[in-house]
């Protein structure tokens, strides 16, 4: 069978030429640990042959799940940022989920905005070196899985980098190499890393 337009070729026409139910295709994509390994391996395959590409909105609606994180960040711009996003990419590939990238400019009212507008199209939300106030980020929490980067707030998922521990270990090897007088460029007055540091 020819090869048609990804957009083109429909759930029914991927379960008539498996030979199986619109369900079982469905479930081949959304939940294929209920169907034997088997099956959904020879789906997938003719789905591939056919040129299918599951339907997200429609599987969205009816499961409530968009397949869909949310990541902001404060500055894409930023050397340190790009890595992280890459890496968020990449293992939102692996889990079969999409990134919604938001840069807030370092501006709380820009960061509120974007978890506003992105917050009913994604299941979760990443939350990079926030610098919304701590009432805000557990209002956000509330409603939708949140995990921070970089801001710790009790109760609140978070991955922490140790900044104090990391300054202590430089300023000891700096005394340790005879130097006595230092200096510290701090980062924005508003982050939590630059406090902890």
């Amino acid at each position: 069978m020819a090869q048609l337009p990804a957009f083109s070729v429909t759930i029914s026409q991927v379960a008539e030429a498996a030979g199986v139910s619109r369900a079982t295709v469905s479930r081949a994509f959304g939940r294929p640990d209920m169907l034997a390994a088997g099956t959904v391996a020879k789906i997938r395959a003719v789905a591939q042959r056919l040129g299918y590409s599951p339907n997200h909105t429609a599987r969205a609606l009816s499961t409530g799940r968009s397949t869909n994180i949310g990541l902001v960040v404060p500055d894409v711009a930023n050397p340190f940022f790009p890595p992280l996003i890459r890496a968020a990419q990449e293992r939102a590939d692996e889990a079969g989920y999409c990134v919604f990238l938001g840069n807030s400019d370092e501006t709380p009212k820009r960061e509120d905005m974007l978890l506003s507008r992105i917050a009913g199209q994604v299941d979760g939300i990443v939350l990079v070196s926030s610098r919304l106030p701590e009432a805000r980020i557990r209002a956000v929490a509330a409603v939708k899985p949140l995990v921070l980067v970089n801001r710790d707030v009790a109760g609140i998922p978070r991955v922490l980098i140790d900044t104090a521990g990391g300054v202590r270990a430089a300023v000891r090897h700096l005394a340790a190499l005879g130097h006595r007088r230092l200096v510290y460029v701090a980062g924005p007055p508003a982050s939590w890393s630059n406090v902890e540091r």
